[in-house]
């Protein structure tokens, strides 16, 4: 960083004064004269340009050098001060680039020049809902990150994907991550909103919402085949929608290797079968943390013993509203046997009474949706078996 030299100076009444200097993108300078102990005031900043950034980009703001936050104008000054905007560097051009929104054109650079990306949003983005083979993050060691730091949605104007994290083969450096952009769906979708597969990963601390379907595949998210996905505070899966009995409209997590982790935020009022949340019986684990707060989550056991039980750790304070057992059998009584075995169905270092009492229960169901309550004959003690009352 270039830094504007100035010395400690005085003022009309013999006090010490410092220069504060802020470097703006264009290369021009703002100066303030302060007096030892108050504070600068914060000049009217750049104007932010939407588009692809290189690198990771946290915050945007004024930065002392070195800093990895802004800097705190509450702060009293005490010394000559530099400060520069960040970010410093104009978006990368990417006119040569196919696609119908700047964003669709971010996916395609990033694929086709893997590194660590930030896209910065500074207005509602709309997209078309192509399916499958658009705004899929594919690239092996290709991170991107879409920053919205004044909360504008991301939208789709018709059915379709909105976005896929995870190559063909297993591959566990790619990754997307939103920060503070709602995404939206589709009235009456035919696909899934977000998709991650084969070690895709994905995190959002937003709002993943209003994707509806008749047809079975309008799931909000859906981590397949090796996929990780995040929800971190501040995030909510809600308001989806999905008529197809056995899927759920919130959350689905299926196949080997899968992993979910709910670090804080809310899935709930999510209209369809099992309600918000369906976890597969193969998947590597899904595991509650901080704040996280379920009002339905399912668990399914295709055997006895052959289920991913549910991971409570230490630092859990939220709640699960009803929690289903379900069976991939049609009677009543082959289901209870799959969740009756004695092998816990609550692990981690959360497991204990307080903690389970923070969970109800729901019911037992086969597959065409036959039901018994939990409750009637069954508690979960406190080191997380299901034994009769």
């Amino acid at each position: 960083m270039t830094a504007l030299a100035a010395s400690c100076g005085k003022g009309e009444d013999g006090a010490d004064t410092f220069v504060v200097s802020f470097l703006y993108p264009d290369g021009t300078w703002h100066t303030q004269t302060v007096f030892s102990g108050e504070r600068a005031t914060p000049p009217s900043p750049p104007t932010l340009q939407e588009g692809l950034y290189e690198g990771t980009i946290q915050h945007i703001g004024w930065f002392l050098g070195g800093a990895a936050v802004p800097f705190d104008f509450y702060a009293p000054i005490t010394a000559d001060t530099t400060l520069q905007w960040e970010p410093s560097a104009a978006p990368i051009h990417m006119d040569s680039v196919s696609g119908h929104t700047t964003l669709d054109k971010a996916f395609a650079y990033v694929n086709r020049h893997p590194s660590a990306y930030t896209y910065i949003q500074t207005a509602a983005i709309t997209l078309e809902g192509e399916l499958i083979d658009k705004r899929v993050l594919r690239a092996s060691n290709t991170q991107l990150r879409i920053f919205s730091p004044y909360g504008h949605s991301i939208s789709l104007s018709s059915k379709g994907r909105m976005f896929s994290v995870g190559a063909v083969a297993l591959d566990n450096t790619i990754s997307l991550t939103i920060d503070g952009a709602p995404l939206e769906g589709s009235h009456d979708n035919n696909d899934i909103l977000v998709y991650m597969q084969n070690g895709g990963a994905f995190s959002s601390n937003s709002t993943i919402s209003h994707n509806a379907s008749s047809s079975g595949n309008g799931i909000a998210v859906y981590v397949a085949s090796g996929g990780s996905f995040t929800l971190n505070q501040g995030g909510r899966i809600e308001n989806n929608g999905n008529d197809l009995s056995g899927n759920p409209s919130g959350l689905f997590a299926a196949d080997g290797g899968t992993t979910v982790r709910l670090a804080g935020g809310t899935i709930g009022n999510n209209r369809g079968w099992g309600g918000g949340v369906l976890v597969d019986d193969s998947i590597q684990s899904f595991s509650l943390s901080k704040e996280a707060k379920v009002d339905v989550l399912a668990l399914r056991a295709t055997a006895p013993n052959s289920r991913t039980p549910l991971t409570l750790e230490a630092d859990w304070t939220g709640e699960v509203e009803k929690l289903h057992l379900w069976g991939s059998a049609y009677d009543l009584a082959d289901v209870i046997h799959f969740w009756e075995t004695g092998s816990p169905i609550i692990i981690g270092a959360g497991t204990h009474v307080a903690n389970i009492g923070r969970i109800g229960l729901g019911e037992f169901l086969t597959m065409d949706a036959d039901k018994e309550a939990i409750s009637a004959r069954y508690k979960i003690d406190g080191t997380g078996v299901l034994v009769p009352k």
